[in-house]
């Protein structure tokens, strides 16, 4: 995720984060096909045609199964809550957030989606100590890998078990919060 995330203007808050998962949207939309041709009566005058579209529909449905199709508004539901929205906050156009609320929805696009790896550009700026706490859980919470680029100290004090610090080409490697990697610094 970059510093300033990119939405789409125009949209709610809801329907921003509705849309994170591009795939699962083809997914749907392909599905949707495959109903109107099942609606056509030519479909079912035509026995192979028939079964096609039924294998179609049932791979679609699988696929649809596989990235959370049925749970997939709950999940972004409950992402949102999960980073401090409210139920009337969904309706707010993106053009009314604040840049930290925007921060927070380009998140909730992230962790709706389930990635195995986030990278994440200066997560807390724009964000309060209340957004930033949120941040923190719901990275606490996440069980894949996730690569920061931070200069706030106290975030990754309270966030990362290892610090990297690339330097002249050398990588070094530390283990520990801030305060681990700045005493070790100075050894």
């Amino acid at each position: 995720m970059p510093q300033e995330p990119a939405l789409p203007p125009g949209l709610t808050m809801w329907q921003v984060a509705l849309s994170a998962s591009q795939e699962l949207a083809q997914v749907e939309e392909g599905l949707s096909r495959m109903e109107a041709r099942l609606g056509d009566p030519a479909i079912y005058g035509d026995e192979k045609a028939l079964a096609r579209t039924l294998e179609a529909q049932a791979r679609l449905l699988e696929e649809s199964e596989r990235l959370g199709g049925p749970s997939y508004e709950g999940r972004v539901r409950s992402t949102l809550r999960d980073l401090g929205f409210a139920e009337g906050d969904f309706a707010l156009p993106i053009e009314a957030l604040s840049g930290g609320q925007k921060k927070l929805v380009g998140l909730a696009r992230l962790f709706i989606t389930r990635p195995d790896l986030l990278l994440l550009d200066e997560p807390t700026n724009n964000l309060d100590i209340a957004s930033a706490e949120v941040l923190e859980a719901a990275l606490d919470e996440f069980e894949g890998t996730v690569l920061v680029s931070s200069h706030d100290r106290y975030f990754l004090g309270r966030t990362v078990p290892r610090i990297a610090e690339l330097e002249c080409g050398r990588l070094a490697e530390y283990t520990g919060g801030y305060s681990e990697y700045q005493a070790a610094r100075t050894r």
